[in-house]
Formats: C-alpha cells, structure tokens, sequence
C-alpha cells in the first residue's frame, strides 16, 4: 500500500510538486507514523536523486509530522554527507516538540 501510495510521487522530478504530492498522500494514508517511516526506509525509488530532493523538500517545508518523517525516512537511506545538518535539526525539532516512536 505505501509503495504504491508513494513511489510513482517520488520519481517526479519537481521536488516541489512531489512534496506536495507526498504531503497530501500521506494526509490520507490512515496508519501510525512509525509504521508509515518503516516501510518509507524500505522503498527503493528508481530515481533517488528526484526521491533524496523531495525528502529535502519535505523536512524543509512540511507541516504535518507524517510528511516531515516520510522525509526522514528517505534521507536515512539516500542521504549525502551534506544533509546530515538538516537531518540532524529536524530529528532535534521533533524531540524538543515531543515526538517520538510512542506518539502515534
């Protein structure tokens, strides 16, 4: 369900677009956050490069903590050495906002 859901969103190659795509998707994907950011980590996107750009795009601009994890989850598999400061402040927004595995 999630690969369907989401892959066909995240070749394209407009990483605003994409976000807003995922944004939405996820919206009415109805299962726990860290259920959803498992089987995320799991995709293999044929287009990583479009794939590790909406994830960019999702942790920058996202507003719904599903969205900004399903960004998360991308970037712990397809991310580059310079992500790690956006990584690293999103997984520190999220703690300070009280996010964690056990928040459903």
């Amino acid at each position: 369900m999630v690969t369907a859901a989401l892959l066909p969103l995240l070749a394209d190659p407009d990483p605003v677009r994409a976000a807003e795509a995922v944004h939405r998707r996820v919206a009415g994907l109805l299962m726990p956050h860290h259920i959803l950011h498992g089987h995320v980590a799991r995709l293999f996107p044929a287009d990583e490069d479009a794939a590790r750009r909406t994830a960019r795009q999702l942790i920058r601009t996202g507003t719904r903590a599903a969205a900004v994890g399903v960004g998360m989850a991308l970037l712990n598999r397809l991310g580059e050495p310079e992500d790690v400061p956006l990584h690293e402040g999103s997984r520190a927004l999220a703690e300070s906002l009280g996010y964690n595995r056990a928040q459903k």
